[in-house]
Protein backbone atom coordinates (compact mmCIF):
# COMPACT_ATOMS: atom_id res chain seq x y z
CA UNK A 1 0.00 0.00 0.00
CA UNK A 2 1.09 3.48 -1.33
CA UNK A 3 1.49 5.71 1.61
CA UNK A 4 -0.92 8.97 1.18
CA UNK A 5 -0.32 12.14 -0.42
CA UNK A 6 1.78 14.90 0.31
CA UNK A 7 -1.38 16.85 0.35
CA UNK A 8 -3.09 14.47 2.88
CA UNK A 9 0.02 14.34 4.78
CA UNK A 10 -0.12 18.22 5.01
CA UNK A 11 -4.15 18.03 5.83
CA UNK A 12 -3.51 15.98 8.87
CA UNK A 13 -0.98 17.98 10.12
CA UNK A 14 -3.47 20.69 10.45
CA UNK A 15 -5.89 18.41 11.87
CA UNK A 16 -2.90 17.27 14.69
CA UNK A 17 -2.47 20.98 14.91
CA UNK A 18 -6.00 21.87 15.20
CA UNK A 19 -6.64 19.62 18.15
CA UNK A 20 -3.56 20.79 20.28
CA UNK A 21 -3.95 24.33 20.02
CA UNK A 22 -7.99 23.96 20.10
CA UNK A 23 -7.93 21.46 23.32
CA UNK A 24 -4.61 23.41 25.16
CA UNK A 25 -6.09 26.78 24.85
CA UNK A 26 -9.55 25.31 26.05
CA UNK A 27 -8.25 23.21 28.94
CA UNK A 28 -4.46 23.61 29.80
CA UNK A 29 -5.63 26.77 31.87
CA UNK A 30 -7.67 24.04 34.06
CA UNK A 31 -4.45 22.02 34.41
CA UNK A 32 -2.52 25.28 35.70
CA UNK A 33 -5.23 26.59 38.30
CA UNK A 34 -8.66 25.00 39.49
CA UNK A 35 -8.91 21.50 38.17
CA UNK A 36 -8.58 20.19 42.03
CA UNK A 37 -12.17 22.50 42.55
CA UNK A 38 -14.09 20.63 39.26
CA UNK A 39 -16.04 18.41 39.86
CA UNK A 40 -14.48 14.98 39.59
CA UNK A 41 -16.34 13.82 36.19
CA UNK A 42 -14.78 17.45 34.68
CA UNK A 43 -11.77 16.78 35.78
CA UNK A 44 -11.40 13.44 34.32
CA UNK A 45 -12.65 14.99 30.74
CA UNK A 46 -10.33 17.80 31.24
CA UNK A 47 -7.17 15.89 31.95
CA UNK A 48 -7.83 13.43 29.15
CA UNK A 49 -8.58 16.10 26.71
CA UNK A 50 -5.22 18.00 27.69
CA UNK A 51 -3.36 14.55 27.38
CA UNK A 52 -4.74 14.56 23.92
CA UNK A 53 -3.64 17.90 23.08
CA UNK A 54 -0.13 16.95 24.01
CA UNK A 55 -0.23 13.52 22.08
CA UNK A 56 -1.61 15.29 19.35
CA UNK A 57 1.83 17.68 19.07
CA UNK A 58 3.46 14.34 18.08
CA UNK A 59 1.18 13.98 15.36
CA UNK A 60 2.15 17.39 13.69
CA UNK A 61 5.90 15.33 13.27
CA UNK A 62 4.93 11.92 12.38
CA UNK A 63 1.09 12.27 11.06
CA UNK A 64 0.60 8.51 10.14
CA UNK A 65 2.53 6.92 13.32
CA UNK A 66 0.08 9.11 15.40
CA UNK A 67 -3.55 7.88 13.43
CA UNK A 68 -4.72 6.56 16.49
CA UNK A 69 -5.02 9.77 17.95
CA UNK A 70 -7.08 10.65 14.95
CA UNK A 71 -8.95 7.53 15.17
CA UNK A 72 -10.06 8.10 19.04
CA UNK A 73 -11.05 12.04 18.32
CA UNK A 74 -13.10 10.53 15.08
CA UNK A 75 -14.61 7.76 17.47
CA UNK A 76 -16.03 9.33 20.86
CA UNK A 77 -17.25 12.27 18.69
CA UNK A 78 -19.32 9.98 16.37
CA UNK A 79 -20.58 7.99 19.42
CA UNK A 80 -21.58 11.29 21.20
CA UNK A 81 -23.59 12.17 18.09
CA UNK A 82 -25.15 8.79 17.42
CA UNK A 83 -26.06 8.75 21.57
CA UNK A 84 -26.76 11.79 22.68
CA UNK A 85 -27.40 14.41 20.19
CA UNK A 86 -29.30 12.45 17.36
CA UNK A 87 -32.04 11.01 19.65
CA UNK A 88 -32.63 14.40 21.54
CA UNK A 89 -32.87 15.68 17.78
CA UNK A 90 -35.30 12.90 16.48
CA UNK A 91 -37.07 13.33 20.03
CA UNK A 92 -37.85 17.04 18.44
CA UNK A 93 -35.89 19.10 20.68
CA UNK A 94 -32.10 19.24 22.20
CA UNK A 95 -31.51 20.19 25.82
CA UNK A 96 -29.34 24.11 25.85
CA UNK A 97 -26.63 21.79 26.89
CA UNK A 98 -26.57 19.25 23.81
CA UNK A 99 -27.43 21.97 21.94
CA UNK A 100 -24.08 24.27 22.94
CA UNK A 101 -21.52 21.08 22.16
CA UNK A 102 -23.33 20.11 19.18
CA UNK A 103 -20.76 22.55 17.28
CA UNK A 104 -17.82 21.48 18.50
CA UNK A 105 -18.65 18.06 18.70
CA UNK A 106 -19.52 18.34 14.75
CA UNK A 107 -16.50 19.54 13.87
CA UNK A 108 -15.56 16.03 13.62
CA UNK A 109 -16.54 16.10 9.56
CA UNK A 110 -13.30 16.99 8.41
CA UNK A 111 -12.03 14.36 10.22
CA UNK A 112 -13.51 11.67 8.86
CA UNK A 113 -13.20 13.12 5.66
CA UNK A 114 -9.53 13.80 5.74
CA UNK A 115 -8.56 10.39 7.48
CA UNK A 116 -6.71 8.43 5.26
CA UNK A 117 -9.27 5.25 5.85
CA UNK A 118 -7.35 2.79 3.08
CA UNK A 119 -3.84 3.33 4.27
CA UNK A 120 -4.98 2.67 8.01
CA UNK A 121 -7.07 -0.66 7.19
CA UNK A 122 -4.28 -2.05 5.68
CA UNK A 123 -1.40 -1.20 7.58
CA UNK A 124 -3.01 -2.79 10.08
CA UNK A 125 -4.21 -5.35 8.51
CA UNK A 126 -0.74 -6.12 7.08
CA UNK A 127 0.78 -5.65 10.21
CA UNK A 128 -1.38 -7.55 12.75
CA UNK A 129 0.72 -9.17 15.18
CA UNK A 130 -0.22 -13.04 15.61
CA UNK A 131 -2.46 -14.40 18.06
CA UNK A 132 -0.55 -17.44 18.94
Amino acid sequence: MQPPSLVRLYLLRALYLLLAFGLSVQFWPLLLGPIAAEPLYESFVSAILSALALVSVIGLIAPLKMLPVLLFEIAWKTIWLATVALPQWRAGGMTEDVAEQLFAVGMVAPFIVIFPWRYFFATISSNADRWR
